[in-house]
């Protein structure tokens, strides 16, 4: 009974922690997705502006590209450096609960970091798709 009990704990703070984490996902996702649309509005006349004066289309789409890119990049590789930075005392904490497979740690920090890469890549496209259309003609 009380195994069974703990089995349930352990599978409800699980799926908990795994619906925590794809709110947060979904709530940084659409923040950075409006804040790029909304600036592609801002930009439209800015961009009709270089085409006026003789910036060709791919020149236009390299700037736009540009942009949202650090937008998205910025955010993954910032947490990338943070976990970086803080492994020698997240080893530490590991250690005290006797979980000493730092390579373990190190394969599950660099899957997750895969699969944001991943999520954050098709919101990128799905988000530079958005913006070509805002921005409008000057796109071909």
């Amino acid at each position: 009974m009380k195994l069974e009990l703990n089995k349930n704990t352990h599978t409800n703070m699980t799926i908990r922690r795994v619906g925590n984490v794809l709110l947060f996902l979904m709530i940084t996702v659409l923040i950075i997705f409006y804040k790029q649309i909304s600036e592609g509005y801002e930009d439209k006349e800015r961009f009709a502006i270089m085409e006026k004066v003789g910036m060709s289309n791919e020149e236009v789409k390299k700037t736009i590209s540009a942009q949202i890119r650090m937008v998205f990049l910025l955010p993954i590789v910032t947490a990338a450096l943070h976990v970086l930075a803080a492994f020698p005392m997240i080893r530490m904490i590991l250690a005290v609960m006797n979980l000493n497979n730092g390579r373990l740690f190190a394969y599950c920090l660099l899957g997750t970091i895969a699969v944001f890469t991943v999520i954050y890549l098709l919101v990128y496209k799905m988000t530079s798709r958005t913006y070509y259309r805002i921005v409008g003609h000057q796109i071909g």
